[in-house]
């Protein structure tokens, strides 16, 4: 559980005590979702929801971000090396092409062969594959 944020609103002319007692947005980002407990004696129930759907809308938009942000990461990215994969790095290139044209610059693009890559894997194993792996990229 996150910690509790207390937030003073004024409805109505009355004083109302928000209590946030769960972020999501610091935990896991798959929730959607923020759960507040209003204290105090409501002037009109419409006023009192509209204040926590503001508050509520506000922090799931930010954590649906950040969950589309890491979906995105996740699915441009190996998972061992975390360097882009094929879907990544073309979206990247084309990405790199527009700006380009928009622009009017000129863009290069080198590909490197590392040669006996696989021998190192077969005689070496993984934990010595994985070092030129990311290496190479960076």
């Amino acid at each position: 559980m996150g910690s509790v944020n207390r937030t003073q609103t004024l409805i109505g002319g009355r004083t109302f005590t928000l209590h946030m007692v769960h972020d999501i947005t610091d935990h896991a980002i798959p929730f959607r979702g923020i759960f507040w407990i209003v204290t105090g004696v409501p002037v009109g129930i419409t006023s009192s929801f509209e204040v926590i759907a503001f508050h509520a809308v506000a922090k799931s938009r930010r954590a649906e971000e950040i969950f589309e942000q890491h979906a995105r990461f996740l699915a441009e990215r190996d998972p061992l090396t975390r360097t882009l994969n094929r879907f990544g790095f073309s979206n990247k290139v084309n990405r790199m092409i527009q700006d380009c044209d928009l622009a009017c610059r000129r863009a290069c693009l080198v590909q490197i062969d590392a040669n006996k890559f696989k021998e190192i894997n077969d005689q070496y194993g993984p934990p010595w594959a994985i070092l030129p792996s990311v290496q190479l990229p960076n």
